[in-house]
């Protein structure tokens, strides 16, 4: 079985899209702080948010980067084209040297397929022929099904915490719920599973494990559980390691439905604290309602901070809302930071992964899920939709193709994300009102550098 590479868009699709963009910071080339007296230029790495370095606002401009996507990585599962990509994470195996890559084939149920690339970009279905699915396989590359469940992108634990790199948080519902239930006493659904038997919200999280990302197996019950008695969170769930704290990080909605962000702690990812609210829409949301959908996260400066893109599904709109809340609208991404890893700071409230034009994909929604960071580059790795949040559904009923495509922004150079510039140099315009005065083009203490992860 193959997979279509490099495909043209489908103006009548509305599939996912799996997406990696590089995170740019800067000019292309070192940063480069040159002393007055000298004229010895020297090597000064900062991180775009490390802004309380700068004892001068003078010359310094403040502006966040684009990311530029890049059509030809699109990528599409031959499986089920109309299907598509959910939660694709990717990560380079050290042994072989390759990228893989894992993506469920649906929402629910959660069917994880497996993929491999020699360089990130373009991608094949990597068959694995002793994984047996529950229900058997669909391809050769279907690795694992969550039977009436849903799942989220895979957390790669670097402790490798029980024996298991890889973990993903997820959730699972009907009859496999309701059975543990019934054969359990100790069960929290045990009463109501007797008395009521399979009900909606008879739900329990669950965690599916792997050692090397292609052999998965379910995990319920006892610390497998990530869940509350009363709090039965819709996924996305991410999660990341905060080396400085020593502490396994989860991201994770409020509740079913609730589109805002909390975040949790666990040392042992065994018991977990309460989730605390991280972020909802606040006084600088002008712009109408939003939801937080999502959030990954990964360490930047060698442990000096954090970087996340954050969901922003964007549902104000003039129809009424006829269910829980309002249920159609885009999504996009905004740039998120963090100096702890336990308090994030939204940025400049600007999407930093933006549309893509009618009809390509991701015209509608771009939810990022893994960011991996190479020498040079950081990629993100997202679905893309041509449909609306709410509507996917229904263009399915109308068989309208949909499909899955993989797209790729890369650089020569690291030069993205939030920047400070140059007022004079290279490749930078300066601002007119700074510059009006020959003599402020040279400030020695402020002929500084634009910032990078290093």
């Amino acid at each position: 079985m193959t997979c279509a590479r490099n495909s043209p868009p489908l103006p009548s699709t509305w599939m996912p899209i799996l997406s990696i963009i590089c995170l740019i910071m800067g000019v292309s080339g070192p940063p480069i702080f040159a002393t007055a007296d000298s004229g010895i230029a020297h090597s000064r790495k900062i991180l775009f948010f490390d802004l309380s370095k700068f004892d001068y606002w003078d010359n310094v401009e403040l502006r966040q980067g684009e990311p530029k996507w890049i059509p030809d990585g699109t990528y599409v599962d031959q499986t089920h084209p109309r299907l598509g990509m959910h939660f694709p994470t990717v990560w380079q195996d050290e042994e072989s040297g390759k990228w893989r890559m894992v993506h469920s084939l649906q929402w629910s149920p959660f069917k994880l397929m497996a993929c491999e690339s020699d360089d990130g970009i373009t991608w094949n279905p990597l068959p694995i022929q002793d994984a047996n699915p529950d229900g058997g396989k669909l391809a050769p590359n279907h690795v694992f099904t969550l039977p009436s469940g849903s799942g989220s992108h895979a957390y790669q634990d670097p402790n490798r915490t029980d024996g298991y790199r890889f973990r993903i948080f997820g959730r699972q519902d009907g009859e496999p719920v309701v059975s543990r239930a019934l054969a359990d006493p100790q069960h929290r659904w045990h009463e109501a599973a007797k008395e009521e038997g399979r009900k909606r919200y008879i739900s329990e999280a669950v965690t599916m494990v792997s050692e090397d990302g292609v052999h998965w197996e379910l995990k319920t019950g006892g610390k497998w559980d990530w869940g509350q008695s009363a709090w039965f969170p819709e996924p996305p769930v991410f999660a990341f390691w905060n080396q400085a704290k020593k502490q396994h990080t989860m991201l994770v909605r409020p509740g079913w439905g609730d589109r805002r962000q909390c975040i949790r702690f666990s040392d042992d990812l065994k018991t977990w604290s309460d989730p605390e609210l991280l972020f909802q829409s606040d006084a600088l949301d002008t712009n109408g309602p939003i939801g937080q959908y999502g959030m990954p996260v990964i360490p930047v400066g060698n442990g000096a901070g954090f970087v996340g893109l954050l969901w922003i599904f964007h549902n104000s709109n003039s129809e009424p809302v006829n269910s829980f809340n309002q249920f159609y609208g885009t999504m996009d991404a905004e740039l998120v930071f963090s100096y702890d890893g336990v308090r994030f700071v939204r940025g400049m409230r600007d999407p930093f992964l933006k549309l893509n034009p009618i009809p390509e994909p991701g015209c509608s929604q771009i939810r990022v899920c893994s960011i991996v960071e190479t020498k040079d580059e950081i990629y993100i790795y997202s679905e893309g939709h041509r449909s609306e949040h709410g509507h996917e559904s229904s263009d399915q009923k109308k068989q309208m193709n949909r499909s899955v495509h993989y797209c790729s922004t890369r650089s020569e150079k690291m030069a993205g994300c939030i920047y400070v510039p140059r007022v004079i140099g290279p490749g930078f315009k300066p601002n007119p009102s700074l510059c009006s005065n020959p003599e402020s083009q040279s400030i020695p203490t402020l002929n500084m550098v634009s910032c990078v992860f290093n």
